[in-house]
């Protein structure tokens, strides 16, 4: 087998191959991510969370609850938090935003955190595997540099 290329120049060798070949996927393997991404998405799903009004980050009071319900909470020992002191959900955030399987919606009171049906309705068809590698080409293509 020779090496693949992409429009990246990435390369994807016999042993890298085999690699792939030999992974299971599931909602826990290869980590958390899966799981993660979808305890998340449930959340958000199930409760009303509201937006930071400057810059639509998920609102103070849902960190903790959020973050208990992760494969491996961060032990936060601040009496304020803020969202920047849990990279966990940080980084699933940026994922659900990039993804378009969240949206921000905003009203003359407050903005809210609601998924986007057509999106999360594909999503939900979605194998563990598929999952998995919709995330990681998500982070590897469409995720920038900046924070938000």
């Amino acid at each position: 087998m020779s090496p693949k290329k992409n429009s990246r120049n990435f390369t994807l060798n016999d042993t890298h191959a085999q690699l792939l070949k030999n992974q299971i996927f599931t909602e826990i393997s290869p980590g958390s991510i899966v799981k993660d991404f979808n305890t998340f998405l449930d959340y958000i799903q199930s409760t009303k969370v509201e937006a930071t009004p400057s810059n639509d980050l998920v609102n103070q009071k849902h960190l903790e609850p959020l973050n208990q319900r992760m494969t491996n909470p961060r032990h936060i020992k601040m009496n304020r938090p803020t969202f920047h002191s849990y990279p966990n959900l940080e980084g699933l955030y940026l994922l659900l935003r990039s993804t378009g399987i969240i949206k921000i919606v905003s009203s003359q009171k407050e903005k809210v955190i609601k998924p986007n049906e057509e999106v999360l309705n594909v999503w939900r068809t979605l194998n563990s595997t598929e999952q998995y590698f919709s995330l990681f080409t998500t982070w590897l293509f469409r995720s920038e540099g900046q924070r938000y």
